[in-house]
């Protein structure tokens, strides 16, 4: 269970394992529980008072351990936020940005390779972003060390969601009984995705998707949901589901998977700014997982209050510090 996965078909793997026990992977959302997320904000909680009063006692964690980065698309934020996370427990840290066209990937090695080689350089944890949706999943069944997903395709973004449920948590002091938005491209934003598979696990009062028609949340999720017992309703009406939000997660419309067509046809159609924010109430908090291109207006909305996307961005940076410690002490999974 939760993706510990077996390793065969991997030579290196399996010569690993002789003196290293089965990794801890970080796959999907819904690998996870409220216990689990309970424990993972406690720590990133503890460790961002510690910094402030023993930054050099926090660097001694893990000392001398090693993180991989390995990135096939391009990232600012995550992996500047992993390597960070690292940093301050004591790693090394290598990053690979742009592997699919700067790497062995582009004279066209395959995933599975790429992740033995790796392995067989004795990193710690590997962080992997690839285009496919069950990349990060191809590469745990090759790893002898933990895989932490960092995005996958249109599938899944994990430790974004940890990242989100968290700063609901810490700005709102709770998720239960919150209605929740989740707006946007739905179809393809796998941070949408993440976070709604990752609510599903708490008792939200509701949930609204808003997209255009064109790309709404997936049958996957909302089936979830609705396993789950969780209400939810789907719209392309932003106007009329402001008015009752506690929280709006806003995402970008993502161009590089889709059609030029459809991206010129929607991708204008939903921005918050000052008219949109006048809707929202007076407590509510508006978060996006970054980059913005457009969908929130900068001069309208980042001097309000109730904006709350940088203070999300900084947050990961601890959350994901929480999860790699969690990972190498292998408490991550515990009951």
């Amino acid at each position: 269970m939760f993706a510990e996965l077996t390793h065969t078909g991997s030579t290196c793997a399996m010569m690993n394992l002789s003196n290293r026990p089965l990794p801890l992977h970080v796959l999907r959302a819904g690998d996870f529980t409220v216990p689990m997320n309970d424990r993972l904000f406690t720590r990133a909680r503890e460790y961002e008072e510690r910094f402030w009063k023993d930054r050099k006692g926090l660097a001694q964690t893990h000392e001398g351990m090693i993180l991989f980065n390995i990135f096939y698309e391009e990232s600012s934020r995550t992996i500047a936020s992993f390597a960070a996370a690292a940093m301050h427990l004591g790693m090394k840290v290598h990053s690979t940005q742009n592997a699919g066209q700067t790497s062995s990937a582009a004279k066209g090695e395959s995933l599975p390779d790429t992740i033995r080689i790796m392995d067989g350089y004795l990193p710690d944890i590997l962080v992997l972003r690839h285009p496919a949706d069950d990349g990060a999943a191809v590469a745990a069944k090759f790893s002898a060390v933990p895989v932490i997903n960092g995005g996958s395709g249109r599938g899944e973004h994990p430790t974004q969601a940890h990242t989100d449920v968290y700063t609901i948590e810490k700005r709102m002091g709770r998720i239960d009984g919150l209605t929740i938005i989740i707006g946007g491209d739905l179809m393809n934003g796998r941070t949408a995705r993440s976070l709604a598979l990752m609510l599903s696990m708490y008792r939200p009062a509701k949930i609204i998707f808003v997209s255009p028609l064109e790309v709404p949340m997936g049958s996957d999720v909302t089936a979830r949901l609705t396993e789950r017992g969780i209400s939810f309703t789907e719209t392309d009406d932003l106007r009329s589901a402001l008015p009752e939000a506690d929280v709006v997660y806003w995402t970008r419309v993502q161009k590089e998977r889709m059609p030029p067509e459809l991206y010129g046809k929607i991708k204008d159609r939903f921005i918050i700014g000052q008219q949109q924010l006048a809707l929202m109430p007076e407590h509510a908090m508006l978060m996006h997982p970054l980059p913005r291109v457009g969908e929130i207006v900068p001069e309208e909305v980042d001097h309000d209050p109730r904006a709350g996307f940088f203070e999300q961005a900084h947050n990961g940076m601890w959350v994901r510090a929480a999860l790699i410690s969690s990972i190498l002490d292998r408490t991550l999974y515990a009951p």
